[in-house]
């Protein structure tokens, strides 16, 4: 990460390989606007789960953590996760579900590519569960899939 800026990489539409977009100054915290200290809490948080990475590795946990970011579309998800990335000195690795279909296997093989220390958006994460009359037959993440790239046995 170059100083005081965030890289945003993209999962690529088709060989599922991870492509810097842009480099750009980071939202600050400040500008982020969340009840009850939340915000801090949320620092704070990623800062512990960063000093504990032993601890993961020796009790044979992946070291991953997961949060579901929730809300109407321009109600600061991303601008939260910006300035975390921002505060916290790590880039920005997204896929947005709305665009290229991915499966199972290349959303595993997207999560072990990235580099330690750095932020996975997975975006539009409700277009996975469409009822099943409106199936496309073309390749899909599963929610099991989501939770073994999240902590399965190959995370």
């Amino acid at each position: 990460m170059e100083e005081d800026k965030v890289g945003y990489w993209e999962l690529h539409r088709h060989l599922i390989f991870w492509i810097k977009q842009v480099v750009k100054k980071p939202k600050p915290l400040s500008s982020v606007i969340l009840d009850n200290n939340m915000t801090q809490n949320f620092i704070d948080d990623v800062r512990k789960f960063q000093m504990n990475m032993k601890w993961y590795h020796k009790t044979g946990i992946p070291y991953r953590r997961g949060y579901l970011l929730y809300g109407p579309s321009g109600s600061g998800k991303g601008s939260l996760v910006e300035a975390i990335a921002g505060a916290l000195k790590m880039d920005i690795y997204y896929h947005i579900f709305t665009g290229v279909r991915i499966d199972d296997e290349q959303l595993n093989t997207a999560f072990n590519t990235a580099p330690p220390n750095s932020l996975i958006v997975l975006d539009d994460l409700e277009y996975l569960w469409v009822p099943r009359e409106h199936w496309d037959p073309r390749p899909v993440v599963t929610s099991a899939g989501i939770l073994n790239a999240l902590d399965g046995i190959r995370a």
